[in-house]
């Protein structure tokens, strides 16, 4: 290729003038290619090409930077010194996949001149040997060639040519494929809408101002994002390099750029990694820590400055001598001196101390090795556990401090471990179960039978979920097989063997004795309630006391008739035998009548009366007071201590029993006053009743044949004889009430029942007028067949208490959600304020009134029995106002 051809060349021209020596090495580090301008550092391709890197002319610290670029796949940065020039040189070392480029960029002025080529020879002999000045530049220009291509035929690096104004000149094969793209599409085009940009708009501006600064002469590097494939990415990093002419001026810029995304992808996850372990290690609640073998610690984590009171970073840079106590500091120094001798790691609990105060430790050291295999110094785990020594020291004490008060309990205490096993058994347990504690610790929990020890498997797990269970009842065995009903309280503690159950039993076997025992006591009272007599009343108490209290010979005595001693009303069948033929008696003034007489509870422990039974003498007995109905004699055939228990026992039954006795009597009176009342029923029903209707009878026939005079005692004698006449049907009405077992209410329709007693009261009486205030609702109310009592007595109460011409009654019903108010108003005379709450006693009148009270009376007995009220309230201008309120009946149809 000739000079013309070359200058003909944009690509070419543009690299014969790029200043800045470039080195590529291969895989094996070995010299692929440099440039032209490399004669400025004294290189030449020919005496470079195929040496490893070890035998260039880099210091020691390139070699090691473009090894670790090689290794890591990361930029490096060295200084490099030219002496013959004087000149300092920058040098970036730039990875790729198949190897590594450096580009020397002079730090200070360095231009090349002649001696950058190999000198002509002087005289004639240049002649001779055929070597002149033009064989020396074709020299130069196909080494520059074979420069350019080694440059632009490297696959893994993207190159173009670039005009100052940004239009694409040339562009390298490695460039094209990469986004699949013709030559000519490209070259002549602005360079930033290129292919490899114009993806991205933000991205095309950024190319467009990494131009224009380079086109002023500026080195640009640049990292970009391409659309990769399968929707990925593509990382590249690059340089925008100006190239000058000889007067200095930028006549075209070099754009290079290198695939980067699997080194950017490695250096994402290391980063990723670094932020992990950053995050455990600042995180974690042991402390961690490096070490040189000088012992000055490189790194401390936060948790292990804090023992210090430090910060990490003032941590840093210190030794143990001046962060422990001088002993602390002397003993980890030895530890750490065995362990990087060792060359082994190690796990040790051991004490140190800081500024005074104890610290315990669980130190795990290793040995910290260079990339070589050698100890350079120490790593280590360290977790301060004084808390946790401290407290299980505690736990310790409070166990042993614990174990002194159980083994005193009056309870059976146990402790069990997490397998249910036994770990302590006080003296408590022993006496009541029967086994010592070196028989049982260590096993199973002997007390808990097998057919119950999956009952007993749940409590324990309650306690785990619940904290503490108390006073549950269960039962349990004996050494002896003997059943046992505790109460047992569980709860959990933490003792140095970790979580432990405490159980807290209580014998209940005589608590389980007396609750059955007062529940027997229940049933002998319902039983005690059905006695039909006092004998029988008698009897049964006696069968209770025997039942309740296992004494064989329970009696009970009673006055005689004629009340001048005690005779026998009931006995045991055991005590049976031992009675004499003839009925037995205490006479007014012994022993036993002393103890009627005196009403209190009589204990005696020895007893020798054969007055009880003279065939055989009593052992203990409990004396209990019927009232002035008797004593109950609690008596056993043998002696025997009577406990509290029995003592109240035998007192609540003799209560009872005296309750009992008292019914019987109030049945008896009630009966009697019964028969009474139904004989007085009788007679005012028919005989009085007749007669006062015989007498009405005649005095109105009298009407006619008396004078003037004598009407007026006529009209009184008429009046009154129908006033006792109403008060024979109130009272009729009233012994009903009285005399009814059980009271039913029953749904009785409200409106025809009140309109019936407001039709009968205007038939009886012709100077009455009713209204009704709209509509009477047609609902039923709870109540029987005698509510129309309740209406005709307050319609004949507004009729008798009113000295009007015409009496005046207004009706007003109102239904509720769940009853009715009726209001019976009136224009009478009223009822005085004071009188109002006693006016529906029995017997009440009022001052000048032809009643006698008792029809009021009835109203407020029937209304109670309903669950009804009675309201009476001043109506205006005058007269009264009884309101009534009944309760509306669950289910009927009017």
């Amino acid at each position: 290729m000739g000079e013309t051809e070359r200058a003909e060349d944009p690509a070419r021209r543009t690299l014969d003038r790029v200043v800045d020596p470039v080195i590529g090495f291969d895989a094996d580090l070995r010299c692929s290619y440099v440039n032209r301008a490399s004669a400025v550092a004294a290189v030449d391709e020919t005496d470079l090409r195929g040496t490893p890197l070890g035998e260039l002319f880099l210091t020691p610290a390139g070699v090691e930077a473009v090894r670790t670029a090689a290794e890591t796949g990361q930029p490096q940065t060295f200084q490099w010194h030219r002496e013959e020039t004087a000149t300092e040189y920058t040098a970036r070392v730039h990875p790729g996949p198949d190897g590594v480029s450096v580009v020397f960029t002079p730090t200070s002025a360095a231009v090349p001149d002649e001696s950058d080529v190999e000198p002509a020879p002087s005289g004639d002999g240049n002649a001779e040997h055929g070597y002149t000045e033009t064989d020396r530049t074709k020299q130069r220009l196909e080494r520059n060639q074979r420069r350019f291509e080694a440059v632009l035929n490297d696959p893994q690096l993207l190159v173009g040519i670039v005009e100052p104004d940004g239009t694409t000149d040339h562009v390298n094969e490695a460039a094209l494929a990469r986004v699949d793209a013709d030559r000519e599409a490209v070259e002549g085009e602005p360079f930033p809408e290129t292919p490899w940009w114009n993806h991205d708009e933000d991205l095309v501006e950024d190319v467009t101002e990494w131009l224009d600064r380079a086109a002023e002469g500026e080195y640009v590097e640049f990292d970009a994002v391409h659309p990769g494939q399968d929707d990925g990415e593509v990382v590249v990093t690059g340089t925008v390099r100006p190239v000058v002419d000889d007067t200095g001026e930028v006549e075209s810029l070099i754009v290079s750029a290198r695939d980067i995304t699997e080194r950017r992808s490695r250096e994402v996850q290391l980063e990723e990694a670094e932020q992990r372990l950053d995050a455990i290690v600042q995180n974690t609640s042991e402390a961690i820590f490096i070490k040189e073998a000088t012992g000055e610690y490189r790194f401390i984590n936060e948790v292990g400055a804090d023992v210090f009171g430090l910060e990490p970073e003032a941590v840093v840079g210190k030794t143990d001598e001046e962060l422990f106590e001088a002993p602390s500091a002397a003993a980890i120094r030895r530890d750490d001196s065995a362990v990087m001798a060792a060359g082994t790691p190690s796990t040790m609990e051991v004490v140190r101390y800081v500024d005074g105060e104890k610290h315990v430790f669980i130190d795990n050291k290793f040995p910290y090795r260079d990339e070589t295999g050698e100890v350079v110094g120490l790593m280590g785990v360290s977790r301060d556990i004084t808390e946790r020594k401290d407290r299980e020291q505690e736990l310790e004490a409070t166990k042993n401090t614990l174990a002194a008060v159980v083994e005193s309990a009056p309870n059976p205490i146990v402790m069990l471990d997490s397998d249910h096993r036994v770990t302590l058994w006080n003296e408590s347990a022993t006496q009541v179960f029967g086994w010592t504690a070196d028989a049982v610790v260590g096993e199973p929990a002997p007390f808990v039978p097998e057919q119950r020890r999956p009952q007993f498997e749940r409590i324990l797990d309650s306690v785990d979920e619940q904290g503490t269970i108390h006073s549950t009842e269960t039962v349990c065995r004996a050494n002896d097989g003997d059943r046992i009903d505790v109460s047992l309280s569980l709860t959990t503690v933490e003792t140095s063997e970790g979580t432990e159950y405490l159980a807290i039993l209580e014998d209940i076997r005589e608590r389980k004795s007396y609750q059955r025992a007062i529940e027997a006591l229940h049933d002998a009272t319902r039983d005690l309630i059905d006695a039909d007599s006092r004998r029988e009343a008698a009897e049964r108490t006696v069968d209770a006391a025997n039942e309740l209290l296992g004494f064989e010979a329970p009696t009970v005595w009673v006055p005689t008739e004629s009340h001048d001693g005690l005779e026998l009303a009931a006995h045991s069948d055991t005590l049976a035998p031992h009675l004499p033929d003839d009925p037995v008696t205490h006479d007014r003034g012994d022993w036993l009548w002393e103890l009627y007489e005196q009403e209190e509870i009589e204990i005696l422990d020895t007893l020798q009366r054969d007055e009880i039974a003279p065939n055989r003498p009593l052992g203990s007995a409990i004396f209990v007071p019927l009232g002035s109905y008797g004593i109950l004699s609690c008596a056993a055939l043998e002696q025997r201590t009577i406990t509290d228990d029995q003592r109240y026992l035998a007192e609540t039954l003799g209560q009872n029993a005296t309750t009992v006795l008292e019914s019987l009597d109030r049945k008896a009176t009630l009966k009697d006053q019964r028969n009474d009342l139904e004989m007085l029923d009788q007679m005012v029903r028919h005989d009085i009743r007749n007669d006062l209707q015989a007498v009405f009878g005649y005095a109105d026939a009298l009407k006619p044949r008396v004078d003037e005079g004598t009407q007026e005692t006529l009209d009184r004698i008429l009046a009154n004889t129908e006033s006792a006449v109403e008060l024979t049907r109130s009272a009729r009405e009233l012994a009903e009430v009285m005399l009814q077992d059980d009271a039913t209410a029953d749904p009785i329709p409200l409106r025809r029942t009140l309109r019936g007693q407001l039709d009968n009261v205007q038939r009886a009486h012709s100077n009455v007028e009713v209204s009704i205030e709209e509509s009477i609702p047609g609902i039923h109310v709870r109540a029987n067949e005698m509510l129309p009592s309740v209406f005709r007595n307050l319609l004949t109460n507004a009729v008798q208490h009113n000295d009007k011409e015409t009496v005046e009654i207004d009706v007003a019903a109102t239904e509720r959600s769940d009853s009715v108010v009726v209001e019976v108003a009136d224009n009478g005379t009223g009822i005085d304020e004071t009188r109002k709450d006693t006016i529906t006693d029995e017997g009440e009148t009022g001052l000048d009134s032809t009643g006698t009270g008792i029809g009021l009376y009835l109203v407020q007995t029937l209304l109670d029995t309903y669950g009804g009220d009675l309201r009476i309230d001043d109506n205006e201008p005058e007269g009264s106002v009884f309101t009534v309120e009944l309760p509306k009946a669950e289910s009927a149809t009017p």
